[in-house]
This record gives C-alpha cells, structure tokens and sequence, in this order.
C-alpha cells in the first residue's frame, strides 16, 4: 500500500515544481510580438509638424524656391518662372561673376512694383508662410534678382567701340545670355541706359545688371549690392519642367578669369588709403550721365506689380 499525499496531483515523469515558470515564459516568448500603433488623430498631426519644421529649417538655412513674376531676367528666367536658390553659397564663398543671384536692395534701390495690399488677419499671415515655403507667395518690393557682372576691386563700364560692357578692361560678349539690350541713346531719366561711367567696385560688394537690359532696373542707376544683403545663389530652374535647366555661369565670363582692377591689390589687402576696411571708405556715386531713378508713389488704383526686376 503506497501512501499518497493529499491535494497533489500525479506528476509526469521528470516534471518537477520548477518546470511551471519555464513552460509560462516559453509561452510568452513563442507568441507573435504585438505593436502598439498610436491613433490616426495622433500620429497625422506629429508627422504634419515634423515635415513643416524640416521645411522651414530646410527653407531657412541650405534651399529655398522663388517665385518669379516679372521680365527683367529674360529669356533666361520669364515671368511665372520658379527657382531654387542655394543660401550656402555666400556663406561658404564669395560671389563668382555670372552667377544668378537673390537679394535684398539696399535704400537706394527703388522698388519696381507694388504688393498688392492684403489682409493683416491671423489666417492670411498664416497663408502667407505657407507659400512662401513652396516658393508661391508674393514676394517682398525690396527682392531683386539680377547677373553678377563684376565683384569687389573689379572696374566697369560700357561701352568698348561695340557697345559691350568692360570688366577690368576685358570686353564681355553677352550674346549667351542678353536678350533685349539696353539702347545706347536711352529717353533721357531712364534707368535703362547701356552707357554708364567706369565704377570701381567696393569690396565686400558686387555690380549686378538684368539679362533684359532694356527692362532692368539694376546697379547702372541705383548702385552696386553689398555681398552680405544676397540671399543666395540661383542654382536651378525648375518650373515649368518642360524649362528645367540648372542655371551655370555662362561661358562668357571665362575671359575675366584672374582679371583684377587697377586697384586690385588695395582691395585685396582689404584696406582703404586711410587704413580702414575697404568697404567703409568707398562709396558708389551716379554716373554723371545715369542720374538715379527718384522713387514716385504708385498711383491709385494702379495694378501692383509682384516682383522688382
């Protein structure tokens, strides 16, 4: 007669009390890992901030598109162009010749068309962001976009006995990208003139000119651009796609290559005759024969235009 021990069930062989656990965990392990998904109403509006903050800090510091509603950059750029402008450029280098630039006028610059008066309401501004991220807001009166044709320490003027502009006494030949050059006996106060005196460029600035110089108003008339207003370099053309093009530094340019102004070794050392920084003590006057263009109010009721050429 064997004895049996009450309330214990019969064992099977080899399974002993710590057995139990082992066989429970196993359990755990063998079943299909169960992920947690958060709420459609969560995760839409996480990834809506995540994608908006890598736009503006994308927008802000490396790549941001324009718009580009006027004539001034033919055929080059046409009206209702977009472009991409690289704002690293002029952090990481100076301004090269024949680049296409983005930047902000100075007060001499007077600005060529009107925005259009809007709604100074939360939503409108709010609007207003959003557009101007993808590249489709107004743009601000004072945004240019013009050609570099000559840097700091560099001399220009037009015109040699063919009517080209010269660059440190080097004629350029802008048939590659010129559409529509200014007259060389312009109506008298326009800002449209081909002739102008030779200017010494300041350092730390650089002469700009529209690729449709007949309907440009640029550094002939309102003065050269300070380096440190440029917003960036144009690097490509992308809408229309049927146009997209990545915009290079013409070929024309290749002649100025390790030019200088007579004056290129002062401007190189960065110092004025009084010892000054360069860019302090220069200062840019009119062309006796291309007064600057006065700044007139719009008249009422006249249709702003978008963008300055």
């Amino acid at each position: 007669m064997h004895d049996r021990v009450a309330g214990r069930a019969p064992t099977a062989p080899g399974d002993t009390p710590d057995d139990a656990p082992r066989k429970e965990a196993e359990s755990r392990l063998s079943q299909p890992h169960k992920r947690q998904y958060l709420s459609l109403w969560i995760e839409l509006p996480l990834l809506l901030v995540v994608a908006f903050s890598a736009a503006v800090l994308l927008r802000t510091f490396a790549v941001q598109p324009f718009y580009i509603p006027s004539g001034s950059m033919e055929q080059t750029l046409q009206e209702g162009d977009k472009v991409l402008v690289l704002k690293l450029t002029t952090t990481l280098r100076t301004p090269q010749r024949g680049e296409v630039v983005v930047f902000r006028g100075t007060d001499s610059w007077d600005p060529e068309y009107r925005p259009a008066g809007g709604s100074d309401s939360v939503l409108s501004d709010l609007t207003t962001g959003v557009l101007d991220l993808i590249g489709l807001a107004e743009p601000d009166e004072k945004d240019f976009i013009k050609r570099v044709i000559a840097v700091g320490g560099d001399t220009v003027m037009c015109c040699d006995a063919d009517g080209n502009v010269v660059v440190n006494g080097v004629s350029l030949h802008e048939g590659e990208y010129v559409y529509d050059d200014a007259p060389l006996e312009p109506e008298p106060g326009t800002c449209h003139s081909r002739r102008f005196d030779q200017v010494l460029v300041p350092e730390g600035e650089v002469w700009v000119m529209g690729d449709h110089r007949g309907n440009s108003k640029d550094s002939r008339c309102q003065g050269p651009v300070p380096v440190e207003n440029i917003i960036g370099r144009a690097i490509a053309l992308v809408w229309p796609t049927e146009r997209a093009t990545e915009l290079v530094i013409p070929s024309s340019f290749d002649v100025l290559d390790g030019t200088t102004g007579p004056e290129g070794a002062q401007a190189a050392s960065g110092t004025a005759g009084d010892g000054l920084p360069a860019s302090w003590g220069t200062a840019w006057d009119a062309p006796p024969s291309l007064p600057a263009t006065a700044t007139t109010a719009p008249a009422t009721g006249a249709r702003a235009r978008r963008l300055a050429p």
